[in-house]
């Protein structure tokens, strides 16, 4: 379908926006079970392969973390998109922020895995998902201004932008906390079950 004007119309536009954004997210999501490398045994033992399965551990765990979020993102993703009356061109332009964003995940997820016990690579997570969490931010922010957003919308204003600010927020400021405890940074990542949690016991949330 043809631009009118700055928006796009709902409809072709809309859907290759979409299609494009899954593709991605997909894309990113198979990335991360790269990052799990099948172990290499000095000799055919069930003991040799018992510790090459323990050192896989790591990297096991930051696939899990990474699944879930990258998840996480891609639901938030298409309840927006669903809602969306039409886009322009400034909300592509962001929509390729986020994208972006998305799309580096999985580099620092394997750092996490690879490098767990370490600073960086607790930070460069953190840092990464923030990032990520402010994008998807600016998207709903932006259409809400423009009054993109339909009446289909599944709470009010103020839930809307409180979910989608709490994930960048926890683990902005787990970053700190890494530089004292890297293990500490990372159990901090659990606040943000609370913080939903408490959202929703303060009717924040829409469901």
């Amino acid at each position: 379908m043809a631009a009118s004007g700055s928006s796009v119309e709902r409809g072709v536009g809309k859907e290759r926006t979409l299609a494009f954004s899954d593709g991605v997210f997909a894309i990113a999501i198979t990335l991360l079970v790269l990052n799990i490398e099948i172990p290499a045994l000095p000799d055919e033992s069930s003991g040799a392969l018992d510790r090459a399965l323990d050192a896989a551990v790591p990297d096991i765990v930051s696939y899990f973390i990474g699944f879930y979020v990258i998840g996480k993102f891609w639901l938030a993703h298409h309840r927006l998109f669903d809602d969306l009356d039409e886009l322009d061109g400034r909300l592509m332009n962001a929509n390729l922020l986020f994208l972006a964003m998305i799309a580096l995940l999985p580099f620092p997820t394997g750092m996490l895995g690879e490098h767990a016990e370490l600073t960086t690579g607790v930070v460069a997570f953190a840092a990464a998902v923030s990032l990520a969490g402010f994008a998807e931010t600016l998207l709903l922010v932006l259409a809400h201004r423009k009054g993109m957003l339909g009446s289909r919308r599944h709470g009010p204003w103020r839930a809307e932008l409180y979910e989608a600010l709490s994930t960048p927020a926890v683990f902005l400021a787990s970053i700190p906390i890494a530089f004292a405890s890297p293990d500490g940074a990372k159990y901090f990542w659990l606040v943000l079950i609370a913080v939903r949690a408490g959202g929703a016991r303060l009717g924040l949330r829409s469901g």
